[in-house]
C-alpha cells in the first residue's frame, strides 16, 4: 500500500493502488484545484502533469516529495516556486508545449542532478533564480530556443560545467538578455548554435551571462547535445 502525506495536514491519506489519477484538491484544504496529475505512489514519481502548475504548489501542501517529474505537453506554465524545496527530486524532464518555467520554480532542489532538454516551446525562465541553488545539478544544460529569456541568477550555485545554447541573434556575452544568468554557476564550457553568426567570440576566456573564464565553441550538432 502506498500513501500520500500532506505536509500541512495532520493525518495521512492512504491509497491501495499503485498508480492513480486525481485532482489534487482531494487531499488537504490548501491544495489548489489544478493540475491533474498521474502519480506513481510506489516509486514516488510524478509521471504526468496535465494543466498549468500554480504558484507555490509545494507551499500549498503538495502531498508528496517526488523523485522524478515528467512535465507533459499539455502543461504550458510552471508557476513561481512551484517545486521549490522538493528535497528528494533528482530528475525533471519537459515535453514540447511548456512555454514558461517561472521564477524559483525549482530553486533549492538540493538533490536535483538531471535536467532534461529545455525544448523549443520554452520562451521564458521567469523573473530570476529558476534553478538557483540546485547544487547537485551536474547534467549539461540544453536550451533549444534562441528566444528563451534567461533571467538574473537563473543557474546560480549549480554544478553543471557544460551548456548547449541557441543564442539570440546578437552578442549576449556578459549582457542582455542573459545578464547574470550564469553568475555564481560552475559553467566552464558553452556550445553555441551558429556562434559566429550570432556575434559570439569563440575560444577560452569568454564571458557568458556574467560568468567569466568560459570557453565558447560552436554547437555543430544542434539540436543533438553531444560534443562536436
Amino acid at each position: 500500500m502506498g500513501y500520500l502525506c500532506c505536509r500541512q495536514a495532520i493525518s495521512c491519506v492512504y491509497y491501495s493502488v499503485v498508480s492513480l489519477k486525481f485532482p489534487i484538491s482531494l487531499v488537504g484544504k490548501r491544495i489548489p484545484l489544478t493540475p491533474t496529475i498521474l502519480y506513481d505512489v510506489s516509486d514516488n514519481i510524478i509521471v504526468e502533469i496535465k494543466g498549468d502548475i500554480p504558484n507555490s504548489w509545494v507551499y500549498a501542501g503538495i502531498p508528496y516529495d517526488p523523485v522524478r517529474i515528467e512535465v507533459g505537453s499539455s502543461c504550458e506554465i510552471i508557476g513561481n516556486q512551484a517545486f521549490r524545496y522538493c528535497s528528494k527530486l533528482t530528475t525533471v524532464t519537459f515535453a514540447e508545449g511548456v512555454h514558461t518555467i517561472s521564477s524559483k520554480a525549482f530553486r533549492d532542489c538540493a538533490a536535483l542532478t538531471t535536467l532534461g532538454t529545455i525544448p523549443l516551446s520554452v520562451t521564458s525562465l521567469g523573473g530570476s533564480d529558476t534553478f538557483a541553488a540546485a547544487q547537485a545539478l551536474t547534467s549539461p544544460l540544453v536550451i533549444l530556443n534562441s528566444e528563451c529569456n534567461l533571467p538574473y541568477l537563473s543557474f546560480w550555485s549549480t554544478a553543471f560545467t557544460t551548456a548547449y545554447l541557441a543564442p539570440p541573434p546578437q552578442n549576449i556575452q556578459g549582457g542582455q538578455p542573459w545578464e547574470g544568468a550564469f553568475q555564481g554557476s560552475s559553467l566552464t564550457t558553452v556550445y553555441a548554435k551558429d556562434a559566429v553568426a550570432s556575434g559570439w567570440t569563440l575560444g577560452a576566456g569568454q564571458t557568458v551571462g556574467n560568468k567569466t573564464g568560459v570557453t565558447v565553441l560552436n554547437w555543430d550538432n544542434y539540436p543533438d547535445p553531444t560534443p562536436n
